[in-house]
């Protein structure tokens, strides 16, 4: 084992992944910026496009964070017109809202951009080859 702390740290994968996790929290959550817009914003945005309607339970766990994290998120995109929230006994749905879909397009954009940019820092690395690792050792980690 090295003496060298850093070395050390390098070669252990959850401290190489959380590092990883805040570099693309940062790189992302710049790029969104340059649209008004937190990337965690965008994300609950473009799931609700796709599948309107979703139950916070539902939503918390596509996104992988806690219910209360999902519900500061929900109240601050909700202030801003872009989901609508229904509440059906104790069921609390999101919807998103017709301005919500007009921004739509431009995060998908930025979602591109974003990809592409990562995908040439990335090279030579096979990038869908990466996606697909990290999945199989989320999945098998479940």
């Amino acid at each position: 084992m090295s003496d060298n702390i850093q070395e050390v740290l390098d070669g252990c994968l959850l401290f190489s992944v959380k590092r990883l996790d805040r570099a693309l929290d940062k790189f992302t959550e710049e790029a969104f910026r340059e649209i008004g817009m937190s990337h965690s914003y965008a994300l609950v945005l473009f799931i609700l496009n796709q599948e309107n309607g979703k139950r916070y339970k539902d939503l918390a766990n596509i996104l992988c964070i806690a219910p209360p994290s999902l519900t500061k998120i929900i109240d601050k995109i909700a202030t801003r017109d872009f989901v609508a929230i229904a509440r059906d006994g104790r069921t609390k749905r999101v919807y998103i809202t017709d301005r919500g879909r007009k921004i739509v397009p431009i995060i998908g954009e930025v979602f591109h951009k974003t990809r592409q940019d990562f995908m040439k820092l990335s090279q030579p690395c096979d990038f869908n080859n990466l996606i697909d690792q990290i999945n199989h050792l989320t999945n098998q980690l479940k």
